[in-house]
């Protein structure tokens, strides 16, 4: 029997099985040892575009053949002091260590490395090709966690604009997207991320349909800063994560403050891509749902922006799938503003519509009400509920009504609450409102 040395196994434990690179667990351990020496660096996330239709199509046995000799053409553009390991699937981890190199050359040269046809099935060449994202020691990121969601969403961030990666990513010392990050760290150290809720009505009855949860920032002076000011900086920074976190994490308190005094209903939140993305969602779902047992899953709908869905639909499928089965509710936000609305309608467990802003205020024009009732229209065959945002007059809600709106939420029916509001709110409308 073949008995393995000490040596053997510790280099079993450190190394992809497949592809022989080291594995994620040693990749991450010697970036903590790089950063303890405090010298400068720069990880770079590699993504496959093109691998999953070559599984699918000629099994995994060509995938696994085709990852193989990724890692060797990548393994060869290398120098000596640089590091790659396999992060996990189809993605790669580079680690460029000398400081003379250009990151932005290093990584043209592995996307040229694809460029060559890969021979694994006789007269039939593969072709597959990458995204790349990237962030330095120390000026990204002074820890593990922050540096390498850093590099994610700079990966994320090149997917998204069709690029190979992107030549100015988003780096947190450009100083107006900086001030806005620091903006929004420091609310989430002081405590001052508020939540306001707006009330979504049922045209026909009139009756509280759901409440939409809003994120607030208060400011040092008092003020209330909505979304606009503040949100743009970090939609492609580590932060949007916590902040999502933060705001979940004061729903469910105050959903089961408002169970205390008899309420019951449901709140949506806003999902973002990088919330469908995390594995750790579904874990700290269930660490709430056990803090505050009196919310059920049933009680919340997550509303998924359809633009953030263009990229890299099956992990997002996954998790929707696991949240639809364990009693979730799920709206399509901003419809119409993406480019597969049908295929997000077919493939995902969609019980709501919300048609964007952008349509609802164009209702007056010829051209803006017919778009809307076509698209009204369309939902209605697929008899999935509609809600139109940003609602703001009585004239606007009455035509939506005629034309087969399920729902309106704007200023028209309220403006956003804070939570002590919420529970003795009820709509009021004029005479001159339809009954249904």
């Amino acid at each position: 029997m073949f008995i393995m040395s000490a040596t053997q196994v510790a280099c079993t434990s450190r190394h992809d099985g497949l592809t022989q690179l080291p594995n994620r667990d040693f990749t991450e351990e010697r970036i903590q040892d790089w950063m303890g020496e405090g010298t400068p660096f720069t990880v770079i996330f590699a993504d496959l575009n093109g691998f999953k239709p070559i599984n699918d199509q000629y099994g995994h046995g060509t995938g696994d053949k085709v990852l193989q000799i990724v890692a060797r053409r990548w393994r060869q553009c290398l120098h000596q002091s640089d590091w790659i390991g396999r992060w996990g699937g189809d993605e790669f981890l580079i680690v460029c260590r000398d400081p003379h190199n250009s990151v932005s050359d290093l990584v043209a040269t592995l996307r040229d490395a694809l460029t060559v046809p890969i021979a694994v099935i006789p007269n039939h060449p593969l072709s597959v090709s990458a995204s790349f994202g990237w962030a330095h020691f120390p000026q990204d990121g002074q820890d593990t966690d922050t540096l390498l969601q850093v590099a994610d969403q700079s990966l994320y961030a090149a997917k998204r604009a069709r690029q190979s990666w992107l030549l100015d990513p988003i780096h947190p010392a450009q100083s107006k997207a900086a001030d806005g990050i620091a903006f929004v760290d420091e609310a989430l150290r002081q405590d001052r991320v508020r939540v306001f809720y707006q009330p979504i009505i049922e045209a026909k009855s009139h009756t509280i349909w759901e409440w939409e949860a809003l994120v607030r920032i208060e400011g040092s002076d008092g003020r209330l800063y909505a979304p606009k000011e503040f949100l743009p900086a970090i939609a492609q920074h580590h932060l949007l994560r916590k902040l999502d976190d933060r705001v979940m994490r004061l729903v469910f308190q105050d959903i089961s403050h408002w169970h205390q005094h008899g309420w019951t209903g449901h709140v949506a939140i806003n999902l973002s891509y990088m919330d469908l993305r995390d594995p750790s969602l579904l874990s700290l779902l269930a660490s709430y749902h056990q803090q505050w047992p009196s919310v059920k899953p049933h009680a919340l709908t997550f509303e998924i922006l359809e633009s953030a869905l263009l990229v890299d639909m099956d992990p997002v499928k996954q998790t929707v799938s696991e949240l639809d089965q364990r009693g979730y509710h799920f709206a399509l936000d901003d419809f119409g503003t993406g480019f597969s609305s049908l295929v997000h309608l077919r493939e995902l467990p969609i019980r709501q519509i919300k048609i964007d802003i952008q349509f609802v205020a164009d209702w007056a024009s010829i051209a803006g009400s017919r778009l809307l009732q076509a698209l009204l229209a369309f939902a209605q065959t697929l008899h999935v509920p509609t809600v139109a945002e940003g609602v703001e007059s009585m004239e606007q809600g009455r035509a939506l009504a005629r034309w087969g709106i399920t729902g309106w939420q704007g200023y028209a029916i309220s403006y956003p609450l804070p939570p002590h509001e919420v529970v003795s709110w009820q709509p009021h409308f004029d005479d001159s409102m339809p009954d249904g």
